[in-house]
């Protein structure tokens, strides 16, 4: 069996959930998620961005929302960011599909976003992609009902992420290459199988 990959920039098939962007060229994959990504985005072609995402939610193979989010480190005006992200939120719960996030320095700041949402924000699964910060962050998000999704970081020793994944529960954790073509999501199943002692990886999407 292939093993599951979360989030990639790559992979195309029916166990890969590509992720498509608006504004960014995108081959045909089997299943994908949709998103407005913060370094993406512009006030210009925003409406156009909204009108997209919109077609792309509803098609039959579309397993999420995302990526989206915050990135206090891009040049992207905070508003704009903050106006696609909430945006994305809205879609998502609207259509019932899993929120893949971008997340940059932002994690309060998410939090906040999706504290406003009360009870129904835990509807769906916020999923933090690409995460590689320390435990202390990992429980603080953990605690607020999200998930978390570990890449290539699980390849180096002693890595924030590695430590993170140690201390996630089963079913609140997913695998992903994110951008890494040098990567392969066997060599990241592997590494999590040698931190965790085997492989249970969050529910499929």
């Amino acid at each position: 069996m292939t093993p599951f990959d979360l989030h990639t920039h790559h992979g195309t098939g029916e166990n890969a959930v590509f992720s498509r962007s608006f504004g960014r060229p995108y081959p045909e994959s089997v299943r994908f998620s949709a998103g407005l990504h913060p370094w993406y985005v512009s006030a210009d072609t925003l409406d156009a961005a909204f009108d997209w995402l919109q077609e792309q939610v509803v098609l039959p193979h579309c397993a999420g929302v995302g990526e989206a989010g915050l990135d206090k480190i891009c040049t992207t005006d905070w508003s704009l960011q903050e106006r696609a992200f909430r945006h994305c939120i809205e879609v998502a719960m609207a259509h019932q599909k899993p929120l893949i996030i971008h997340c940059v320095r932002a994690y309060e700041e998410v939090l906040a976003i999706k504290k406003e949402w009360g009870t129904q924000g835990d509807v769906i699964p916020w999923i933090f992609h690409g995460f590689n910060k320390k435990p202390a962050v990992a429980q603080m998000l953990l605690r607020a009902g999200a998930y978390l999704s570990f890449g290539a970081a699980l390849l180096v020793p002693g890595s924030p992420a590695a430590q993170s994944l140690a201390i996630c529960p089963p079913g609140r954790y997913f695998l992903e290459t994110d951008d890494r073509n040098d990567v392969s999501i066997a060599a990241v199943y592997a590494a999590a199988a040698a931190i965790l002692g085997e492989v249970q990886v969050g529910k499929v999407i």
